[in-house]
Formats: C-alpha cells, sequence, structure tokens
C-alpha cells in the first residue's frame, strides 16, 4: 500500500507565480544543485544563433519541473557525489528531454508548450526542427565531456530507442496494451531510467545499486506517462500548460482508452484527426470516463509506483532514498 505523504511537512520549489512546479516536492537539500543545473540548462540554450535564441528563451523562462534532473541528482546522492559531473549531467539530460518535447510537438501539431505558443508555431517547422537537433548535440557534448564511455554508449542507444518509438507512435495501427507499453516505455520512461543509471554509475555506485536505479527509473517513468494520459482526459489545460484532448483529436490510442474498449466491449478505430473532425471527441472522453477507463488506468499506474517503492525500498537509508519516496508518491497523485 503506497504511503500517504505530508505536503505541509515538506519543502517545494515554487515557481515564480508561487504554485508548486510539476505537483512534486523537491528536498531542501537539492536546492542549490538544481539552481546550478538550471544555470547550466541556460548557458547552453544561449548560442548566438538567432532564431535559435529566440526559439529557446521560453525553455529559459519556463524550466518546467526539472523532473529528470533531480532524479539524476538523487541517484547520484546514492555513492560518491561529485557535484560538477552531476549539474551537467542531469543539464545535459534535461536538454535531451526539451529537444524531445519541441520534436513532439511538431508530430502532434501542439500549439503550446508550458503554457506559450509552441517554438513550430512560432518560428516555423523548419527551425524547430533544426533546433531540436541542436540540443541533441548539446546534450552529448555535455555527457561526453562528463561521463564514462560505458554510460555515453547507453545514452546513446537510450535515444536511439526514444527516436523509433515516435517513429512508431503515429503510423501505428496495433492498439493492443502490449503495444502501447512498449511505446510508453521508449517515449518515456528509458529518460527516466537512464537518468537514475547516470546519477548511479557516475557516482560509483555498485552494478547491483546501478540496476535498482534502472527498474526504479523504469518504474516512475511508466507510471508517470499513465497519469499524463489520464490527465490528458481530465485535466486543467491552464496548469498542465499544454492542451488537453490532443490525444483524442489525433486519434492516439493511450491506455484509458484501450481499457475503456475492453470494459464495453467497443473498439475506438484510432483514425487520426478524424475523431475531432467527426465531433466525436466529447463522446468518447464521456464513453471513457463513464466505463471506468480512467481509473483502471489509475490502477496500473498505482502498480508501476509500487514496483518502483518496493525497488526503493531496496536502497540503503538516507535523505536521497526518503527523497525518491515522496516523489514517487507525488507523481502518482498528480489530478490537475
Amino acid at each position: 500500500m503506497i504511503e500517504t505523504v505530508s505536503r505541509t511537512l515538506q519543502m517545494n520549489i515554487k515557481s515564480k507565480s508561487g504554485r508548486n512546479q510539476g505537483g512534486f516536492s523537491t528536498p531542501d537539500f537539492l536546492r542549490s544543485d538544481l539552481e546550478t543545473v538550471r544555470q547550466l540548462i541556460a548557458e547552453n540554450l544561449t548560442t548566438g544563433h538567432p532564431f535559435l535564441d529566440t526559439g529557446l528563451r521560453r525553455f529559459i523562462d519556463h524550466p518546467g519541473k526539472m523532473l529528470r534532473p533531480t532524479l539524476l541528482l538523487l541517484s547520484a546522492h546514492m555513492g560518491e557525489f561529485d557535484s560538477a559531473a552531476a549539474h551537467r549531467l542531469a543539464a545535459a539530460v534535461e536538454i535531451l528531454h526539451i529537444a524531445t518535447l519541441i520534436h513532439d510537438d511538431i508530430i502532434d501539431n501542439s500549439p503550446l508548450r508550458r503554457g506559450t505558443t509552441s517554438i513550430h508555431v512560432t518560428e516555423g517547422l523548419r527551425q524547430a526542427v533544426l533546433t531540436g537537433d541542436f540540443l541533441f548535440t548539446r546534450c552529448f557534448r555535455l555527457t561526453a565531456d562528463h561521463a564514462s564511455p560505458e554510460v555515453a554508449k547507453t545514452l546513446a542507444t537510450v535515444v536511439g530507442r526514444i527516436c523509433e518509438s515516435e517513429i512508431d507512435h503515429p503510423s501505428s495501427s496495433d492498439v493492443s496494451l502490449r503495444a502501447y507499453l512498449r511505446r510508453t516505455a521508449g517515449k518515456t520512461a528509458l529518460l527516466f531510467l537512464i537518468s537514475m543509471y547516470m546519477g548511479a554509475k557516475e557516482s560509483g555506485c555498485d552494478e547491483a545499486t546501478c540496476s535498482t536505479m534502472r527498474k526504479i527509473g523504469y518504474g516512475i517513468g511508466m507510471g508517470f506517462q499513465i497519469i499524463d494520459d489520464i490527465l490528458d482526459f481530465a485535466g486543467s489545460e491552464e496548469n498542465l500548460g499544454k492542451p488537453t484532448g490532443n490525444d483524442i483529436a489525433e486519434g492516439v490510442m493511450t491506455l484509458p482508452m484501450i481499457l475503456a474498449s475492453r470494459t464495453t466491449g467497443e473498439i475506438i478505430l484510432p483514425y487520426r484527426g478524424r475523431w475531432m473532425k467527426n465531433r466525436n471527441a466529447e463522446k468518447i472522453r464521456r464513453k471513457v470516463t463513464e466505463s471506468g477507463g480512467l481509473e483502471m488506468a489509475r490502477d496500473v499506474a498505482r502498480r508501476y509506483t509500487e514496483k518502483a517503492l518496493a525497488d526503493i525500498s531496496a536502497l540503503p537509508d538516507g535523505r536521497a532514498k526518503t527523497a525518491m519516496v515522496d516523489l514517487t508518491n507525488d507523481l502518482l497523485g498528480r489530478n490537475y
């Protein structure tokens, strides 16, 4: 059973509006580390090229959840913490994440990102693609300078798998649960996995601990994406910083729809772009909700989260372990 987190006893990193960023609490001992990571990200997103700097400025002004850097730093604290290396690797994984967001927005034709207009809308498709590609180079440069060859090779493999998942996703006609979980692993969980693995590996943790970190990252990442898919139905565009209902409009079969289809005995065919055009989006949203698709999906997210918590429980006691438990519970409890 997942224990309840007392948020009143936790210190939160606040956004400029005072709202907790990303719906999870960040421990006090990471505050200065994360501020350094933000500065490194800002430095690497400032290039001197006018169209790159214009497009990337929004990611400096709106740094987002910083979830993956947080996980990397927490895993690095399980070993001999090397602040210089950990900060740069944390910046690298966040820059990689930003690159994937830019490409995701292009693929999904999403007009908003973090509450502002997406790069491909303001700067054009060509500039957006080149900006995402440029960020991949910045990520690899930071990693090459501060990671072991083994970790750099693993990161390259993960990036390849993420790209394969994006190629697969929009054109796939396979709406099975297995296909969904495979795409989710490639789209989201692998980046969580590599963040925690890199932090542990580069801080000198033994192979058993590094393996545990990979499993924890995978479990957290799978749960996180499933909750994201639920919020596409039930979340607030204002709080999420991106449009809701995109998956329905684009004909993307996510877990709530797959599970709802199983319950109702109806097959919702993923005709991209036709659901909204045919004014079926609200009908689909209602059917998924009424059939219990959202609650069933949350149960699946809970199982991934409970597995991650079980793996965390095997780690040595300390503030990093406690923070992992709190963060994992917080992510499962997102409801906006």
